[in-house]
Protein backbone atom coordinates (compact mmCIF):
# COMPACT_ATOMS: atom_id res chain seq x y z
CA UNK A 1 0.00 0.00 0.00
CA UNK A 2 1.03 3.64 -0.66
CA UNK A 3 0.81 6.61 2.12
CA UNK A 4 -0.15 9.84 0.36
CA UNK A 5 -0.22 12.83 2.69
CA UNK A 6 -1.80 15.87 1.23
CA UNK A 7 -0.30 18.84 2.74
CA UNK A 8 -2.23 22.15 2.81
CA UNK A 9 0.23 25.08 1.86
CA UNK A 10 -0.29 28.15 0.85
CA UNK A 11 2.25 29.07 -1.76
CA UNK A 12 2.44 29.13 -5.45
CA UNK A 13 2.45 25.71 -6.89
CA UNK A 14 5.96 23.93 -7.98
CA UNK A 15 6.78 22.02 -10.96
CA UNK A 16 6.62 18.45 -10.39
CA UNK A 17 4.18 18.20 -7.37
CA UNK A 18 0.41 17.15 -8.22
CA UNK A 19 -1.52 19.73 -6.32
CA UNK A 20 -5.68 20.10 -5.70
CA UNK A 21 -7.17 22.56 -4.48
CA UNK A 22 -10.12 22.05 -1.49
CA UNK A 23 -12.17 24.23 0.56
CA UNK A 24 -10.52 25.51 3.59
CA UNK A 25 -11.73 27.54 6.40
CA UNK A 26 -10.34 30.73 7.47
CA UNK A 27 -9.62 32.39 10.89
CA UNK A 28 -12.23 33.32 12.98
CA UNK A 29 -14.93 31.22 10.00
CA UNK A 30 -14.61 33.55 7.51
CA UNK A 31 -14.97 32.21 3.99
CA UNK A 32 -11.39 31.38 2.78
CA UNK A 33 -9.53 31.37 -0.82
CA UNK A 34 -9.06 27.02 -1.55
CA UNK A 35 -5.70 26.23 -0.37
CA UNK A 36 -3.57 23.59 -2.35
CA UNK A 37 -3.32 20.16 -1.38
CA UNK A 38 0.16 18.26 -2.19
CA UNK A 39 0.51 14.32 -1.80
CA UNK A 40 3.33 13.08 0.13
CA UNK A 41 4.13 10.12 -0.88
CA UNK A 42 5.66 7.06 1.26
CA UNK A 43 6.06 3.20 0.45
CA UNK A 44 4.67 1.89 2.91
CA UNK A 45 1.91 1.32 5.66
CA UNK A 46 4.56 2.40 8.29
CA UNK A 47 6.34 5.51 5.99
CA UNK A 48 4.54 8.37 8.13
CA UNK A 49 4.68 11.60 9.20
CA UNK A 50 4.60 12.65 12.88
CA UNK A 51 4.68 15.73 16.35
CA UNK A 52 5.80 16.22 20.15
CA UNK A 53 5.79 17.84 24.05
CA UNK A 54 6.42 18.15 28.80
CA UNK A 55 4.94 19.97 32.77
CA UNK A 56 5.54 23.33 33.26
CA UNK A 57 5.12 25.46 36.16
CA UNK A 58 3.75 29.27 36.06
CA UNK A 59 6.24 31.43 37.42
CA UNK A 60 4.62 34.74 38.61
CA UNK A 61 6.22 38.19 39.62
CA UNK A 62 4.93 40.76 42.68
CA UNK A 63 2.88 43.73 41.11
CA UNK A 64 3.50 46.18 43.20
CA UNK A 65 3.33 50.21 42.97
CA UNK A 66 6.83 50.04 41.55
CA UNK A 67 6.28 47.51 38.29
CA UNK A 68 3.05 49.00 37.89
CA UNK A 69 4.17 52.67 37.06
CA UNK A 70 6.88 51.36 35.07
CA UNK A 71 5.07 49.00 33.32
CA UNK A 72 2.32 51.87 32.68
CA UNK A 73 5.24 54.30 31.53
CA UNK A 74 6.88 51.66 28.99
CA UNK A 75 3.12 51.38 27.61
CA UNK A 76 2.80 55.06 27.17
CA UNK A 77 6.25 55.58 25.52
CA UNK A 78 5.15 52.23 23.31
CA UNK A 79 2.50 53.97 22.30
CA UNK A 80 3.71 57.58 21.60
CA UNK A 81 6.45 55.99 19.28
CA UNK A 82 3.37 53.98 17.49
CA UNK A 83 1.95 56.82 16.90
CA UNK A 84 4.45 58.94 16.23
CA UNK A 85 5.43 56.16 13.49
CA UNK A 86 1.95 56.17 11.94
CA UNK A 87 1.95 60.14 11.97
CA UNK A 88 4.97 60.05 9.57
CA UNK A 89 3.74 57.21 7.49
CA UNK A 90 0.61 59.57 6.87
CA UNK A 91 -1.68 56.93 9.04
CA UNK A 92 -4.33 57.25 11.46
CA UNK A 93 -2.61 57.33 14.97
CA UNK A 94 -4.99 55.76 16.46
CA UNK A 95 -5.45 52.43 14.67
CA UNK A 96 -3.18 50.82 16.71
CA UNK A 97 -3.99 47.99 19.17
CA UNK A 98 -5.78 49.47 22.68
CA UNK A 99 -7.75 48.89 25.98
CA UNK A 100 -11.25 50.21 24.91
CA UNK A 101 -13.31 52.03 27.91
CA UNK A 102 -16.08 50.15 29.94
CA UNK A 103 -16.60 46.66 31.71
CA UNK A 104 -16.53 43.40 30.15
CA UNK A 105 -14.20 44.96 26.52
CA UNK A 106 -11.33 43.85 25.77
CA UNK A 107 -8.37 45.30 23.23
CA UNK A 108 -8.69 46.08 19.67
CA UNK A 109 -6.70 42.27 18.03
CA UNK A 110 -3.12 42.54 16.78
CA UNK A 111 -2.61 41.86 13.51
CA UNK A 112 -2.52 38.02 12.21
CA UNK A 113 -0.56 35.87 9.91
CA UNK A 114 -1.73 34.12 6.93
CA UNK A 115 -1.48 31.27 9.17
CA UNK A 116 -3.70 32.62 12.28
CA UNK A 117 -0.57 33.37 14.33
CA UNK A 118 -0.11 36.96 16.41
CA UNK A 119 2.61 38.60 13.32
CA UNK A 120 5.36 39.78 15.08
CA UNK A 121 5.09 43.16 16.68
CA UNK A 122 7.99 45.84 14.92
CA UNK A 123 11.49 45.57 15.94
CA UNK A 124 10.74 41.62 16.92
CA UNK A 125 12.06 38.81 14.61
CA UNK A 126 9.00 36.67 12.68
CA UNK A 127 8.24 33.66 13.57
CA UNK A 128 7.00 30.89 11.08
CA UNK A 129 3.50 29.98 10.74
CA UNK A 130 2.71 26.78 11.63
CA UNK A 131 2.40 23.76 8.21
CA UNK A 132 -0.85 22.78 6.69
CA UNK A 133 -2.22 19.76 8.05
CA UNK A 134 -1.44 16.62 6.24
CA UNK A 135 -4.56 14.78 4.82
CA UNK A 136 -3.35 11.00 4.81
CA UNK A 137 -5.00 8.76 1.83
CA UNK A 138 -3.82 5.11 1.30
CA UNK A 139 -3.68 3.69 -1.43
CA UNK A 140 -3.94 0.10 -0.19
CA UNK A 141 -2.95 -2.28 -3.66
CA UNK A 142 -2.16 -5.59 -1.59
CA UNK A 143 -4.16 -8.91 -3.00
CA UNK A 144 -6.89 -9.63 -0.35
CA UNK A 145 -6.74 -12.81 1.19
CA UNK A 146 -8.92 -15.98 0.07
CA UNK A 147 -10.77 -15.70 3.29
CA UNK A 148 -11.42 -12.86 6.43
CA UNK A 149 -9.62 -14.21 9.59
CA UNK A 150 -11.69 -15.77 12.16
CA UNK A 151 -12.00 -12.21 13.75
CA UNK A 152 -10.99 -8.89 12.84
CA UNK A 153 -8.41 -7.08 15.29
CA UNK A 154 -7.79 -3.32 14.61
CA UNK A 155 -4.21 -2.04 15.64
CA UNK A 156 -2.87 0.99 15.53
CA UNK A 157 0.17 2.42 13.04
CA UNK A 158 3.87 2.23 14.34
CA UNK A 159 4.74 6.25 13.81
CA UNK A 160 8.18 6.56 12.00
CA UNK A 161 11.25 7.35 14.60
CA UNK A 162 12.41 9.80 12.23
CA UNK A 163 13.13 13.41 13.51
CA UNK A 164 9.91 15.07 13.54
CA UNK A 165 8.27 12.21 11.46
CA UNK A 166 10.34 12.06 8.73
CA UNK A 167 8.23 15.33 7.41
CA UNK A 168 10.45 17.63 5.38
CA UNK A 169 7.95 20.80 6.06
CA UNK A 170 7.77 20.20 9.87
CA UNK A 171 11.25 19.78 10.01
CA UNK A 172 12.02 23.20 8.49
CA UNK A 173 9.21 24.41 10.40
CA UNK A 174 11.12 23.57 13.30
CA UNK A 175 14.49 24.71 12.26
CA UNK A 176 12.70 27.92 11.15
CA UNK A 177 10.89 28.54 14.80
CA UNK A 178 14.08 27.83 16.54
CA UNK A 179 15.80 30.60 14.90
CA UNK A 180 13.33 33.13 15.31
CA UNK A 181 12.86 32.12 19.03
CA UNK A 182 16.86 32.57 19.44
CA UNK A 183 16.24 36.30 17.65
CA UNK A 184 14.07 36.97 20.32
CA UNK A 185 15.83 36.12 23.20
CA UNK A 186 19.74 36.43 21.90
CA UNK A 187 20.14 39.96 23.50
CA UNK A 188 18.97 39.01 27.17
CA UNK A 189 20.78 35.65 26.67
CA UNK A 190 24.13 37.67 26.12
CA UNK A 191 23.66 40.01 28.96
CA UNK A 192 23.36 37.12 31.12
CA UNK A 193 26.01 35.65 30.06
CA UNK A 194 28.11 38.94 29.71
CA UNK A 195 27.26 39.61 33.72
CA UNK A 196 28.36 35.76 35.28
CA UNK A 197 31.17 36.41 32.78
CA UNK A 198 32.02 39.70 34.44
CA UNK A 199 31.75 38.05 38.35
CA UNK A 200 33.83 35.25 37.26
CA UNK A 201 36.57 37.11 36.41
CA UNK A 202 35.86 39.93 39.28
CA UNK A 203 35.86 36.43 41.32
CA UNK A 204 39.28 35.45 39.54
CA UNK A 205 41.27 38.66 40.10
CA UNK A 206 40.09 39.05 43.35
CA UNK A 207 41.08 35.55 44.19
CA UNK A 208 44.50 35.61 42.64
CA UNK A 209 45.35 39.17 44.40
CA UNK A 210 44.69 37.81 47.32
CA UNK A 211 47.07 34.77 46.65
CA UNK A 212 49.55 37.92 45.41
CA UNK A 213 49.46 39.50 48.98
CA UNK A 214 49.49 36.13 51.00
CA UNK A 215 52.74 35.43 49.32
CA UNK A 216 53.92 39.36 49.62
CA UNK A 217 53.75 39.59 53.13
CA UNK A 218 55.21 36.14 53.63
CA UNK A 219 58.46 37.15 51.76
CA UNK A 220 58.63 40.51 53.93
CA UNK A 221 58.16 38.71 57.08
CA UNK A 222 60.29 35.66 56.51
CA UNK A 223 63.14 35.53 59.07
CA UNK A 224 62.02 38.22 61.08
CA UNK A 225 61.01 37.63 64.75
CA UNK A 226 60.09 41.38 66.07
CA UNK A 227 56.92 41.96 66.42
CA UNK A 228 57.30 45.50 65.63
CA UNK A 229 59.22 44.49 62.47
CA UNK A 230 56.45 42.23 61.38
CA UNK A 231 54.33 44.61 61.45
CA UNK A 232 55.98 47.32 59.02
CA UNK A 233 56.89 44.92 57.09
CA UNK A 234 53.52 43.53 56.19
CA UNK A 235 52.09 47.09 56.17
CA UNK A 236 54.57 47.96 53.81
CA UNK A 237 53.85 44.47 51.68
CA UNK A 238 50.33 45.05 51.85
CA UNK A 239 50.63 48.54 50.50
CA UNK A 240 52.44 47.57 47.69
CA UNK A 241 49.66 45.17 46.55
CA UNK A 242 46.89 48.02 47.15
CA UNK A 243 46.24 47.62 43.61
CA UNK A 244 43.95 44.80 43.86
CA UNK A 245 40.76 46.78 43.59
CA UNK A 246 42.25 48.27 40.12
CA UNK A 247 43.05 44.67 38.82
CA UNK A 248 40.00 43.97 39.47
CA UNK A 249 38.24 46.88 37.58
CA UNK A 250 40.69 45.53 35.03
CA UNK A 251 39.81 42.19 34.98
CA UNK A 252 35.66 42.83 34.71
CA UNK A 253 36.47 45.55 32.11
CA UNK A 254 38.39 43.14 29.48
CA UNK A 255 35.38 40.71 29.50
CA UNK A 256 33.80 40.92 26.18
CA UNK A 257 30.13 40.05 25.17
CA UNK A 258 29.90 37.52 23.41
CA UNK A 259 29.50 37.48 19.41
CA UNK A 260 25.62 37.66 18.36
CA UNK A 261 25.48 35.26 15.14
CA UNK A 262 27.53 32.49 17.39
CA UNK A 263 25.00 32.91 20.22
CA UNK A 264 21.92 33.05 17.95
CA UNK A 265 23.31 29.81 15.99
CA UNK A 266 23.98 27.86 19.89
CA UNK A 267 20.63 28.79 21.04
CA UNK A 268 18.64 27.76 17.92
CA UNK A 269 20.70 24.54 17.47
CA UNK A 270 19.50 24.11 21.97
CA UNK A 271 16.00 25.13 20.53
CA UNK A 272 15.91 22.60 17.05
CA UNK A 273 17.01 19.65 19.29
CA UNK A 274 14.37 20.48 22.09
CA UNK A 275 11.88 20.59 19.79
CA UNK A 276 12.62 17.42 18.28
CA UNK A 277 12.32 15.59 21.55
CA UNK A 278 9.17 17.25 22.31
CA UNK A 279 7.56 16.38 18.93
CA UNK A 280 9.08 12.21 19.94
CA UNK A 281 7.39 13.31 23.80
CA UNK A 282 3.92 14.31 21.87
CA UNK A 283 3.21 11.83 19.89
CA UNK A 284 4.14 9.04 21.85
CA UNK A 285 2.01 11.02 24.99
CA UNK A 286 -1.11 10.95 21.77
CA UNK A 287 -0.80 7.17 22.07
CA UNK A 288 -0.60 6.56 26.00
CA UNK A 289 -3.60 9.03 26.24
CA UNK A 290 -5.99 8.39 23.03
CA UNK A 291 -4.51 5.25 22.07
CA UNK A 292 -7.20 2.51 23.87
CA UNK A 293 -9.99 4.76 22.59
CA UNK A 294 -8.89 5.27 18.87
CA UNK A 295 -8.57 0.84 19.27
CA UNK A 296 -11.52 1.01 20.35
CA UNK A 297 -13.04 3.07 17.70
CA UNK A 298 -11.65 1.14 14.82
CA UNK A 299 -12.65 -2.51 16.60
CA UNK A 300 -15.99 -1.15 16.64
CA UNK A 301 -16.14 0.24 12.82
CA UNK A 302 -14.04 -3.11 11.60
CA UNK A 303 -16.63 -5.88 13.47
CA UNK A 304 -20.12 -3.35 12.00
CA UNK A 305 -18.78 -3.88 8.73
CA UNK A 306 -18.03 -7.49 8.83
CA UNK A 307 -21.16 -7.87 10.43
CA UNK A 308 -22.76 -5.98 7.63
CA UNK A 309 -20.99 -7.45 4.74
CA UNK A 310 -21.42 -11.07 6.34
CA UNK A 311 -25.26 -10.25 6.26
CA UNK A 312 -25.01 -8.76 3.05
CA UNK A 313 -22.81 -11.34 1.25
CA UNK A 314 -25.27 -14.40 2.65
CA UNK A 315 -28.62 -13.16 1.60
CA UNK A 316 -30.61 -15.00 -1.03
CA UNK A 317 -30.78 -12.62 -4.19
CA UNK A 318 -33.73 -10.43 -4.97
CA UNK A 319 -34.83 -10.88 -8.76
CA UNK A 320 -38.14 -9.55 -10.37
CA UNK A 321 -40.93 -12.42 -10.48
CA UNK A 322 -40.57 -14.44 -13.11
CA UNK A 323 -36.72 -14.66 -13.36
CA UNK A 324 -34.53 -17.10 -13.05
CA UNK A 325 -31.91 -16.15 -9.54
CA UNK A 326 -28.55 -17.05 -10.46
CA UNK A 327 -26.88 -19.77 -9.00
CA UNK A 328 -26.57 -19.97 -5.08
CA UNK A 329 -22.40 -19.07 -4.44
CA UNK A 330 -20.37 -21.43 -2.56
CA UNK A 331 -19.15 -20.65 1.05
CA UNK A 332 -15.47 -20.26 -0.33
CA UNK A 333 -17.69 -17.97 -3.05
CA UNK A 334 -18.80 -15.77 -0.55
CA UNK A 335 -15.66 -15.68 2.16
CA UNK A 336 -13.62 -14.55 -0.64
CA UNK A 337 -16.13 -11.60 -1.30
CA UNK A 338 -16.55 -10.72 2.21
CA UNK A 339 -12.58 -10.54 2.85
CA UNK A 340 -12.29 -8.28 -0.54
CA UNK A 341 -14.73 -5.99 0.92
CA UNK A 342 -13.07 -6.31 4.55
CA UNK A 343 -9.75 -5.44 2.83
CA UNK A 344 -10.95 -1.90 2.03
CA UNK A 345 -12.64 -1.13 5.39
CA UNK A 346 -9.44 -2.25 6.91
CA UNK A 347 -7.35 0.14 4.85
CA UNK A 348 -10.05 2.73 5.90
CA UNK A 349 -9.67 2.12 9.30
CA UNK A 350 -5.76 2.45 9.15
CA UNK A 351 -5.70 5.97 7.52
CA UNK A 352 -8.78 7.03 9.83
CA UNK A 353 -5.65 6.06 12.73
CA UNK A 354 -2.80 8.13 10.30
CA UNK A 355 -4.81 11.26 10.26
CA UNK A 356 -5.46 10.98 14.03
CA UNK A 357 -1.45 11.00 14.41
CA UNK A 358 -1.22 13.36 11.60
CA UNK A 359 -4.16 16.45 13.32
CA UNK A 360 -2.04 15.65 16.81
CA UNK A 361 1.37 16.44 14.99
CA UNK A 362 -0.66 19.43 13.44
CA UNK A 363 -1.70 20.94 16.56
CA UNK A 364 1.37 20.73 18.46
CA UNK A 365 3.02 22.69 15.91
CA UNK A 366 0.20 24.74 16.34
CA UNK A 367 1.22 24.57 19.66
CA UNK A 368 4.72 24.81 19.66
CA UNK A 369 4.73 28.03 17.57
CA UNK A 370 1.88 29.94 20.08
CA UNK A 371 3.70 29.10 23.01
CA UNK A 372 7.20 31.33 21.49
CA UNK A 373 4.72 34.37 21.60
CA UNK A 374 4.00 33.38 25.48
CA UNK A 375 7.30 33.55 25.57
CA UNK A 376 8.79 36.55 23.86
CA UNK A 377 6.17 38.88 22.79
CA UNK A 378 6.29 41.34 25.67
CA UNK A 379 2.42 41.79 27.26
CA UNK A 380 1.94 45.10 29.45
CA UNK A 381 -0.39 43.51 32.11
CA UNK A 382 1.24 42.51 35.54
CA UNK A 383 1.49 38.69 36.67
CA UNK A 384 -0.98 37.86 39.35
CA UNK A 385 0.59 38.59 43.38
CA UNK A 386 -0.26 35.79 45.87
CA UNK A 387 -2.83 33.69 43.57
CA UNK A 388 -4.20 30.83 45.64
CA UNK A 389 -6.93 29.28 47.66
CA UNK A 390 -7.56 30.97 50.72
CA UNK A 391 -9.65 28.58 52.17
CA UNK A 392 -10.36 24.59 52.13
CA UNK A 393 -13.72 24.31 51.70
CA UNK A 394 -15.41 21.83 53.96
CA UNK A 395 -18.19 20.49 51.81
CA UNK A 396 -18.63 19.28 48.20
CA UNK A 397 -21.73 20.29 45.59
CA UNK A 398 -22.29 19.08 42.20
CA UNK A 399 -21.40 21.40 39.15
CA UNK A 400 -24.69 22.87 38.41
CA UNK A 401 -26.54 19.70 36.22
CA UNK A 402 -27.42 21.85 32.62
CA UNK A 403 -23.70 22.49 32.54
CA UNK A 404 -22.34 19.34 33.61
CA UNK A 405 -19.39 18.17 30.79
CA UNK A 406 -20.06 14.28 32.14
CA UNK A 407 -22.33 12.81 34.64
CA UNK A 408 -21.07 11.62 38.32
CA UNK A 409 -18.22 14.05 38.33
CA UNK A 410 -16.52 15.16 41.82
CA UNK A 411 -17.94 18.10 43.22
CA UNK A 412 -16.09 21.65 43.53
CA UNK A 413 -16.68 24.02 46.05
CA UNK A 414 -20.12 25.31 46.94
CA UNK A 415 -18.37 28.89 45.92
CA UNK A 416 -17.23 27.92 42.40
CA UNK A 417 -20.59 26.22 41.85
CA UNK A 418 -22.56 29.76 42.66
CA UNK A 419 -20.02 30.95 40.34
CA UNK A 420 -20.66 28.88 37.61
CA UNK A 421 -24.21 29.49 38.28
CA UNK A 422 -23.60 33.33 38.09
CA UNK A 423 -21.87 32.87 34.82
CA UNK A 424 -24.50 30.53 32.77
CA UNK A 425 -27.21 33.05 33.75
CA UNK A 426 -25.93 36.00 32.20
CA UNK A 427 -27.50 36.60 28.89
CA UNK A 428 -24.08 37.26 26.99
CA UNK A 429 -21.93 34.12 28.11
CA UNK A 430 -21.91 31.83 25.45
CA UNK A 431 -23.28 28.36 26.13
CA UNK A 432 -20.30 25.84 28.08
CA UNK A 433 -19.62 22.79 29.16
CA UNK A 434 -17.89 22.30 33.17
CA UNK A 435 -15.54 19.53 34.00
CA UNK A 436 -14.14 18.25 37.31
CA UNK A 437 -12.12 15.19 38.32
CA UNK A 438 -10.58 14.01 41.51
CA UNK A 439 -7.59 16.11 42.32
CA UNK A 440 -7.57 18.71 39.92
CA UNK A 441 -5.41 21.47 39.88
CA UNK A 442 -1.77 22.46 40.23
CA UNK A 443 0.02 22.79 43.89
CA UNK A 444 -2.19 24.48 46.46
CA UNK A 445 -5.29 24.18 43.53
CA UNK A 446 -5.03 20.32 43.81
CA UNK A 447 -8.44 18.88 44.88
CA UNK A 448 -10.20 21.75 46.53
CA UNK A 449 -12.81 22.18 44.40
CA UNK A 450 -11.54 25.61 42.88
CA UNK A 451 -10.44 24.40 39.09
CA UNK A 452 -13.04 22.91 36.44
CA UNK A 453 -12.07 22.51 32.88
CA UNK A 454 -14.80 24.65 30.70
CA UNK A 455 -15.22 23.93 26.65
CA UNK A 456 -17.39 25.98 23.96
CA UNK A 457 -19.15 24.80 21.22
CA UNK A 458 -17.44 24.73 17.59
CA UNK A 459 -16.83 26.70 15.23
CA UNK A 460 -12.63 26.45 15.51
CA UNK A 461 -10.19 29.06 13.56
CA UNK A 462 -8.03 27.39 11.08
CA UNK A 463 -5.21 26.48 14.43
CA UNK A 464 -7.96 24.61 16.35
CA UNK A 465 -8.57 27.26 18.47
CA UNK A 466 -12.21 28.27 19.20
CA UNK A 467 -12.97 31.51 17.06
CA UNK A 468 -10.75 34.56 18.45
CA UNK A 469 -13.82 37.18 19.36
CA UNK A 470 -15.78 34.00 21.15
CA UNK A 471 -13.41 33.11 23.09
CA UNK A 472 -11.97 36.98 24.30
CA UNK A 473 -16.31 37.10 25.18
CA UNK A 474 -16.07 34.30 27.01
CA UNK A 475 -13.05 34.97 29.28
CA UNK A 476 -13.97 38.57 29.64
CA UNK A 477 -17.62 37.41 30.95
CA UNK A 478 -15.72 35.24 33.68
CA UNK A 479 -13.86 38.51 34.57
CA UNK A 480 -17.27 40.29 34.63
CA UNK A 481 -18.56 37.38 37.17
CA UNK A 482 -15.23 37.71 39.15
CA UNK A 483 -15.69 40.95 39.89
CA UNK A 484 -18.94 40.71 40.57
CA UNK A 485 -18.29 38.05 43.12
CA UNK A 486 -15.22 39.48 44.61
CA UNK A 487 -13.33 36.69 42.94
CA UNK A 488 -9.81 36.56 41.09
CA UNK A 489 -9.74 34.29 38.12
CA UNK A 490 -6.47 32.86 36.31
CA UNK A 491 -7.01 30.33 32.91
CA UNK A 492 -5.00 28.37 31.15
CA UNK A 493 -5.75 28.38 27.43
CA UNK A 494 -3.18 28.24 24.85
CA UNK A 495 -4.13 30.87 22.09
CA UNK A 496 -1.93 33.65 22.17
CA UNK A 497 -3.95 36.48 20.59
CA UNK A 498 -6.79 35.76 22.98
CA UNK A 499 -4.78 36.03 26.42
CA UNK A 500 -2.88 39.04 24.99
CA UNK A 501 -6.36 40.70 24.57
CA UNK A 502 -7.52 39.43 27.81
CA UNK A 503 -4.50 40.01 29.83
CA UNK A 504 -4.60 43.79 28.13
CA UNK A 505 -8.19 44.68 29.11
CA UNK A 506 -7.83 43.06 32.18
CA UNK A 507 -4.37 44.38 33.53
CA UNK A 508 -3.58 41.18 35.07
CA UNK A 509 -2.14 37.54 33.28
CA UNK A 510 -5.49 36.26 33.87
CA UNK A 511 -4.56 34.11 30.52
CA UNK A 512 -1.80 31.63 30.45
CA UNK A 513 0.62 28.86 28.72
CA UNK A 514 0.70 25.03 29.48
CA UNK A 515 0.99 22.66 26.86
CA UNK A 516 3.52 20.03 28.27
CA UNK A 517 3.96 16.56 27.13
CA UNK A 518 6.01 13.68 28.57
CA UNK A 519 6.27 9.79 26.99
CA UNK A 520 3.18 8.77 29.15
CA UNK A 521 1.05 11.45 29.14
CA UNK A 522 -0.47 15.01 27.74
CA UNK A 523 -1.22 18.47 29.64
CA UNK A 524 -2.22 20.72 26.86
CA UNK A 525 -5.05 23.15 26.34
CA UNK A 526 -6.04 23.49 22.92
CA UNK A 527 -5.47 23.41 19.52
CA UNK A 528 -7.51 20.53 19.00
CA UNK A 529 -6.99 18.06 19.05
CA UNK A 530 -4.48 18.75 21.50
CA UNK A 531 -7.44 18.54 24.50
CA UNK A 532 -8.52 21.50 23.53
CA UNK A 533 -10.48 23.40 26.83
CA UNK A 534 -10.10 26.05 29.14
CA UNK A 535 -9.04 25.41 32.65
CA UNK A 536 -10.26 27.71 35.51
CA UNK A 537 -8.86 28.04 38.81
CA UNK A 538 -11.07 31.03 41.01
CA UNK A 539 -9.90 32.62 43.93
CA UNK A 540 -13.15 33.66 45.86
CA UNK A 541 -14.48 34.77 48.95
CA UNK A 542 -15.81 31.87 51.30
CA UNK A 543 -19.44 32.13 52.18
CA UNK A 544 -20.54 32.99 55.19
CA UNK A 545 -21.54 30.38 57.53
CA UNK A 546 -25.30 29.29 58.04
CA UNK A 547 -26.90 30.29 61.44
CA UNK A 548 -29.01 27.77 62.72
CA UNK A 549 -32.35 29.44 64.04
CA UNK A 550 -32.15 30.03 68.22
CA UNK A 551 -35.07 27.26 68.84
CA UNK A 552 -37.60 29.87 70.61
CA UNK A 553 -38.93 28.86 74.64
CA UNK A 554 -42.30 27.08 74.94
CA UNK A 555 -45.08 29.50 75.30
CA UNK A 556 -46.29 29.22 79.56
Amino acid sequence: MQVLRRRKVAQPQRAGLLLQRKPAAQRDGAPESALQLRPRVGHGFFDVRVHPDTPRRILRKPDDEEEARKREAERKQAEKEQAESKQAEGKPADTGAKATEGQGQATQTAAVTPGGHRAAPTGVAACPDAPGKNVVVLACTGAPAAAPPPKEKAELPTPSSARFGGDADRAKFAKELAQCHAERVVADEIATRYSADVEAAKKKAAAAAKTESEEAVKQATEGLTDKREIAKATAKARADTKATAKKIADAAAAVKKQDVATVTAELATKFEDALATDYDNTIKGAFARFGTSWLNTMQARLDAKRKQITREKNAKPKVPKGETPPPAKSPDEIAKEIEADMADVRCEQKQWALQQIEDIARAWAVGRREQVDFQTIKQTASYLSRFGPTYTPTTTVDIPADIQSDKGMPGVAPEMADFLTALKSDPKTAAFKAGNYRGHGGGSWAGKGFSVDLTLSPPLDQRGFWQHSAAVAFLMQIDATAKAQGARWRVLYNDFRVAEEVNAATGTRNVEFVGDSSATSLNWHGPAPLILHVHLDLEIPQKPALTPPTPQAPTP
